[in-house]
């Protein structure tokens, strides 16, 4: 990977930098009412979506398993990368969740 060889002092994981990256969205495009008018239920879905991107937070009360059986990577082989892809696609309108198998 590029950040370790190019700054090998710093302890640097793409699922933290993605966290980093979605809070950052998040919070400078001010979606917290968007997605609160949308039906998200917040924190409790934020927790959920960074949990899809990083796997179980420590404040995650109790939905590892959950979140580990719907989409481990082993099982559907998705990381955090497809979930950019998806994401980014589908707010451009190339696919929808009709779409996935």
């Amino acid at each position: 990977m590029f950040i370790p060889k190019a700054r090998p002092g710093i302890n640097w994981k793409h699922e933290a930098a993605s966290l980093k990256m979605f809070d950052y969205l998040v919070d400078d495009n001010s979606l917290r009412p968007v997605m609160e008018q949308h039906g998200l239920v917040l924190p409790e879905d934020l927790d959920f979506i960074k949990e899809q991107i990083a796997g179980p937070l420590d404040n995650s009360s109790g939905r590892e398993e959950k979140v580990n059986n719907v989409l481990s990577k082993p099982k559907c082989m998705l990381t955090a990368g497809h979930y950019s892809w998806l994401f980014y696609y589908s707010i451009h309108g190339f696919c929808n969740a009709s779409d996935l198998p």
